[in-house]
């Protein structure tokens, strides 16, 4: 049973992929996302874990800069869909 689901989990995302369709593909990625609401414990440059809600949140603001970058970098090489595709799996 499982093959079977996988199987059309397959054929549905091939199809979309094949339409070209940006909207169909957001649609569809963000259909795919679950959402949770508690980020468990982090741990900072220097080791620590972090469980207090405004540190893990001053830790991602000083992340996600760096993520942007990384990934203007890497998509200058890349095509459009490939540019899209790494920045969902980011």
């Amino acid at each position: 049973m499982r093959q079977i689901i996988r199987k059309r989990e397959k054929e549905t995302e091939s199809h979309i992929i094949d339409r070209n369709n940006l909207g169909t593909f957001y649609r569809y990625v963000n259909n795919r996302i679950s959402y949770r609401n508690n980020i468990g414990p982090l741990i900072d440059d220097d080791g620590n874990v972090l469980t207090d809600n405004d540190q893990k949140a001053d830790l991602f603001k000083e992340y996600l800069p760096r993520l942007a970058l990384w990934t203007m970098v890497l998509c200058q090489t890349m095509t459009f869909m490939n540019c899209l595709i790494a920045r969902i799996m980011l």
